[in-house]
């Protein structure tokens, strides 16, 4: 990672779930939430995206999802074989959370370090993919 870059970091809280966060700035910037998957953490994001996306902009915010790096860790152990016996014989595969839980760790809490209301959002990045981000119901 680029040293010279600077960043906020902290911990946002989403129905009991510390979700670890670094928001990259400016203020002023337009947010971006940088959404990883498969277990990365926050710090992959490369140095040089960051610099462009603040270079035109936007306001850099990364995370790690429940489960990863910082952010609170479950108890439960999945059992890959038995997940994927389940999968092949399309029997139910339980979690102790959803990718509901997961969306919403990103969505509420951001709105509390970013203090901003829900009726303020901008592109929403998962690895490659990028969608709009509809504004969250209160």
């Amino acid at each position: 990672m680029d040293i010279s870059q600077k960043y906020t970091e902290g911990f946002a809280e989403n129905n009991g779930v510390k979700i670890f966060y670094r928001d990259y700035g400016p203020e002023d910037g337009d947010p971006m939430l940088l959404v990883h998957g498969l277990g990365a953490q926050l710090v992959h994001w490369p140095p040089h995206l960051i610099d462009f996306l603040q270079a035109n902009n936007f306001r850099p915010i990364t995370y790690d999802n429940r489960d990863v790096g910082l952010s609170s860790r479950f108890t439960g152990e999945p059992s890959f074989v038995l997940d994927y016996i389940k999968y092949f014989l399309r029997l139910p595969i339980e979690s102790e959370y959803t990718i509901d839980d997961m969306a919403e760790d990103g969505i509420k809490p951001s709105m509390t370090w970013l203090r901003m209301g829900s009726s303020y959002w901008k592109p929403y990045i998962s690895n490659k993919l990028m969608f709009w981000v509809l504004p969250w119901a209160e």
